[in-house]
């Protein structure tokens, strides 16, 4: 019987992608109160934190399910 990548022995998947993925919607959150703190338009950056978000959450999916895939590594990083 062969092991899946990515997943461990006892069929979880692993999890330190979504709590990447978790930190940077945190600070992205953080840093749109700062925007709104200074006066600035918080519409003119929700494009780029949805934009950096979709590629984190990709990124964070691949990751979950194949361990060590490069690709999954750039998008989440």
């Amino acid at each position: 019987m062969t092991a899946v990548a990515g997943v461990l022995p006892d069929g979880r998947r692993t999890r330190w992608p979504w709590v990447a993925f978790g930190a940077f919607l945190a600070v992205a959150a953080f840093a749109l109160v700062l925007v709104a703190e200074n006066g600035e338009s918080i519409g003119d950056q929700i494009p780029f934190v949805v934009a950096f978000a979709m590629f984190g959450l990709v990124g964070a999916l691949i990751l979950s399910r194949v361990r060590g895939n490069l690709v999954g590594a750039l998008l989440l990083f």
